[in-house]
């Protein structure tokens, strides 16, 4: 809020100073004293300006405060504050400036933990360091999910239950609300549709071509390989390869063996979906080709209309790349402790193109 406040009225000033302009002057007493701090107002302040104060802390101190051992603390006092904000729903509590309602906290605590453990700056951290505290967070989650309608809450709620599932996977009949997981958009089901949406593409698969079949007047040429990607010439391809398709190209081919489904436009999204579940996919490789895919289909439908026609998914284009970047995030920095040895993305050399 200081900063914030600092850009707009940069004259300003304390009582004896001006406001903090970096993370030093945020940090004064260096990234414990913050981080004690920090625990110590989400446990004792129940206001949603606090929690909003401490997330904008952490994000613009986020290499001093990211450690692993600082991510559990804030967790747990995260964790911590929503059960106290569920336990709160229904009472009759008496309002003050230093108090707000359970709904409120509950939306600013959920975009706390989203932030510290999918944020954009997120570092890498294994996710059993979490395994302490696992089993009472899934339990929280459960109890907040019931007091929260709040769209985003809920999402950002899931995205956080799953990732505690996975470090503390739960015996069958074991009871969770059934609504945990729901909030998330169903990855797999995200990927058909972007693999849809990709093969049915008429436009040069390098980014920064703007060439579609329209302008260019003839069809454009499917990579032989992975026959997703389409290309106006071999000098854009090779760019692409020496980017991200190289790493593209690869993937999707080990991934469509996997599966044991040929990648064609227009597949049937519950059939892909199915084949998906049925074997034992590396989280971590299906994320890293995720995300890459999807960001450069958001660069794309920027900066020309891929299909020549009228292009009206840009909310949702937009919507499942960031499904994508916080899918690659997880595969990142949080996959699975025992997952098996991510699958080599290489290819020896540049694949001709096809007239198909």
């Amino acid at each position: 809020m200081c900063l914030a406040s600092s850009l707009r009225h940069p004259s300003q000033r304390f009582r004896r100073r001006l406001w903090p302009t970096s993370k030093d002057d945020v940090l004064p007493g260096g990234a414990h004293v913050m981080v004690d701090a920090l625990c110590f107002w989400l446990k004792t302040a129940p206001t949603s300006v606090v929690v909003q104060a401490g997330l904008a802390i952490y994000e613009t101190c986020t290499e001093d405060l990211s450690t692993p051992g600082f991510t559990l603390r804030l967790l747990d006092a995260i964790h911590r504050h929503l059960d106290s904000a569920a336990s709160d729903i229904g009472k009759d509590i008496l309002l003050s400036p230093s108090y707000d309602l359970p709904e409120h906290r509950i939306i600013a605590l959920a975009e706390f933990a989203d932030g510290i453990l999918f944020g954009v700056t997120t570092p890498s951290c294994d996710i059993m360091l979490f395994a302490p505290i696992a089993d009472r967070v899934l339990n929280t989650l459960s109890r907040v999910l019931n007091a929260t309608s709040d769209s985003t809450a809920l999402q950002q709620l899931s995205r956080i239950g799953r990732l505690m599932r996975l470090v503390r996977p739960r015996a069958a009949g074991e009871g969770l609300d059934p609504d945990l997981f729901s909030g998330v958009p169903d990855g797999f089901r995200a990927f058909c549709n972007l693999l849809n949406r990709m093969t049915s593409l008429r436009a040069c698969g390098w980014p920064e071509c703007s060439l579609t079949e329209r302008n260019a007047g003839r069809p454009m040429r499917l990579c032989g390989r992975c026959h997703v990607f389409r290309y106006c010439g071999e000098a854009c391809q090779k760019q692409h390869w020496r980017g991200s398709h190289k790493t593209v190209c690869k993937g999707l081919r080990t991934f469509s063996a996997q599966i044991k489904v040929t990648i064609e436009p227009a597949m049937d999204p519950d059939i892909f979906v199915a084949a998906c579940r049925e074997v034992e996919l590396d989280i971590d490789f299906l994320a890293e080709l995720y995300g890459l895919m999807a960001v450069e289909d958001a660069t794309m439908g920027r900066s020309r209309n891929p299909l020549g026609t009228c292009r009206t998914g840009s909310r949702v284009t937009e919507l499942e790349t960031e499904i994508g970047l916080h899918l690659c995030q997880r595969g990142r920095c949080y996959g699975r402790h025992n997952t098996p040895q991510q699958t080599t993305l290489e290819a020896q050399q540049c694949p001709r193109v096809s007239n198909k």
